[in-house]
This record gives C-alpha cells, structure tokens and sequence, in this order.
C-alpha cells in the first residue's frame, strides 16, 4: 500500500514518489487488516480507505475509475512488518499475495472535484472504502463511497491469487 511518507519510512526515502495533490507517498508499507491468530466473527469486515488523485489534465480518468484494482496480501510473520513489497515491488519474505479486489468506480465520475493541495496545486480526488469481509467461509467485498454524504455501496470481485499473476 502506498502511504504518506513520514521518518517511520526513511529506509525507503529514494522510492519516494509525489503525487497530484502534494503529498509524498511511500510503496510498499504494510497495513495489517488482521494480527496472526485472532479469532474472527462471523461478521467481521475490514475497511481500508483510498484515495484516487489526479493532475487536472489526466488522461486516465476513466479508465483508472472503471478498473480499479486492490492487491491483497498476507504475511506468515507473528509480529506485522513495516514492509510488504521490498524496494522492487516483490513480496517480502513471508508475505505472499493472495488476492486482487476488482471494481469498477466509474459511477463516481461525476463526484470528481477540482481541490487544492500543498502549495496551491490543482488537482481531481475521489475518497473511496473497500470492505473485505473476512470472517465467514470465504473472502467477499463491496465498494463504499459518499455522494452529497449519503453512503452508497456497490459489487466488487476477488480474484484468487493464480487468475491475477
């Protein structure tokens, strides 16, 4: 996952990348969703955050919004790393991929607004959730994002780990 870049990060200060809205992201940061050996319950979901920006003369709008892809993966490992890819985008030692989380966001086209990041710079940025529910017999999710603050939800699908390599 990329994250914003803080001193916790520094190892990875030279994979550093700044995107439309100013901030400076860091790749390849793992974000437990899970601690190894807890017991879920039957409803149990995870909800992870996402924010999509882009500088305002994209070209890839659309096409980033009707196929939005999220990577899944786990880790063997007791204690969670800070690491889940290593410098080159591989899965770290321990971590393996097990899943993509597939959408398509182009409903959220029209919620697309003009912001202002750091330094005054322009950009377009969509708040969107993915929930992944993991406490039942097999992995699902849904989309989740806000319109005018009314929570709406549509499909995503999981695509087993051999389908997306």
């Amino acid at each position: 996952m990329d994250v914003e870049y803080d001193n916790t990060y520094r190892e990875r200060m030279f994979n550093c990348y700044t995107d439309a809205s100013g901030v400076v992201r860091v790749p390849g940061a793992f974000s437990p969703w899970v601690i190894k050996e807890t017991v879920l319950e039957d409803n149990f979901y995870h909800e992870l955050t996402y924010h999509l920006v882009w500088e305002p003369n994209s070209t890839t709008i659309w096409s980033d919004l009707c196929n939005r892809v999220v990577y899944v993966y786990i880790c063997d490992a007791l204690a969670a790393p800070l690491w889940i890819l290593d410098a080159q985008g591989n899965p770290m030692p321990g971590a393996r991929h097990l899943c993509a989380v597939t959408a398509n966001l182009s409903g959220l086209y029209s919620e697309l607004t003009l912001q202002y990041g750091l330094d005054g710079r322009q950009y377009y940025g969509i708040v969107y959730y993915v929930l992944v529910a993991l406490g039942g017999t097999e992995l699902s999710a849904r989309i989740r994002w806000y319109q005018g603050g009314v929570p709406y939800e549509g499909p995503a699908t999981i695509i087993p780990d051999a389908f997306t390599r």
